[in-house]
């Protein structure tokens, strides 16, 4: 899966030519890769509002994943369901759009025996990946650096 990575994150960091334009103070951009299973699920660009829960990615098979952002400047939490399988993130998955650095969610399968049991060490299995990347001030293309491929 590593040079599935390696794709995703040059896809993610690869330079547009964006037309400069003002989003609104309540909305924020986010360019994000979803890799589930192996496979490449899914890589955009999307505007979300702030204070709402802002879906990235749905299929027909349940697998969903969003963001939902916190309120005055608490951080937001990134949220996945992987249809059949039961997963979750490892900790932390909580995100602030002022970060400027590639933030990458690792996705774990779990069983549902995994809730509610404490002080028990149990190996969950990396089956995916989230990888955020904030806009800088509404400028996707100022959020990091240029990489062509």
């Amino acid at each position: 899966m590593s040079r599935l990575l390696a794709v995703s994150l040059a896809m993610l960091l690869q330079a547009e030519a964006v037309p400069a334009e003002s989003i609104d103070e309540g909305t924020f951009r986010v360019r994000y890769v979803f890799l589930l299973h192996g496979k490449l699920l899914s890589h955009a660009e999307i505007t979300c509002n702030q204070g709402k829960i802002c879906p990235l990615f749905t299929d027909q098979n349940g697998v969903e994943l969003s963001l939902r952002s916190g309120r005055n400047g608490d951080p937001g939490t990134v949220e996945v369901r992987c249809g059949a399988t039961d997963c979750g993130f490892a900790f932390p998955r909580q995100w602030s759009k002022d970060d400027r650095m590639l933030k990458e969610f690792v996705v774990l399968e779990r069983s549902p025996s995994d809730f509610g049991q404490e002080l028990v060490i149990r190996i969950r299995r990396p089956i995916g990946s989230v990888i955020l990347k904030f806009a800088a001030d509404g400028n996707p293309s100022a959020a990091g650096p240029d990489i062509k491929l």
